[in-house]
């Protein structure tokens, strides 16, 4: 859970610390294993409320008429514990997204990231373009937001 406590600041620059003790070189693979440190407590804290919801009867109940275990999870753990792996994969994605240091400390010349970009565009020059694409940027965030309200429905879970 310490990507959640630590500042991203701090957290990417360990990172490259560790990354180069090691004697890796920064490459799209320290990114990914970066962003992927970053973004896995989110989806671990999602899914664990979910399963923490679930009723261990159905699963005994699933047992009882002659389920297997994998028959049982796939068709009974899964298919509850979905909404919050759905909730914390938007909740990753999105903070993997916007998560500037890790992608600053991370990359290496070749690979190119869009806030990254957005911010050294920024900082050389004032272009209306970088508002536009802020603009697109929150207008898809708005739109996925209301996707996973019609997929995952924290307000038809609040009916229930």
């Amino acid at each position: 859970m310490s990507p959640l406590v630590l500042p991203a600041l701090a957290f990417g620059f360990a990172a490259l610390m560790t990354f180069s003790a090691v004697g890796w070189s920064t490459s799209i693979t320290t990114l990914i294993i970066g962003h992927t440190a970053v973004c896995v407590p989110y989806v671990i804290r999602t899914t664990s409320a979910a399963l923490a919801q679930m009723e261990s009867a159905l699963l005994e109940s699933s047992a009882s008429l002659g389920a297997s275990r994998f028959y049982s999870f796939r068709y009974v753990t899964l298919r509850l514990i979905r909404p919050g792996i759905m909730a914390g994969a938007f909740i990753a994605f999105m903070s993997s997204f916007d998560n500037v240091p890790v992608s600053l400390f991370l990359r290496d010349a070749r690979t190119d990231m869009l806030p990254i970009r957005m911010w050294q565009d920024l900082e050389g020059r004032l272009d209306v373009t970088i508002a536009a694409l802020s603009g697109v940027i929150i207008i898809f965030t708005l739109i996925m937001m209301i996707v996973m309200e019609r997929v995952v429905g924290l307000s038809r879970r609040l009916r229930q």
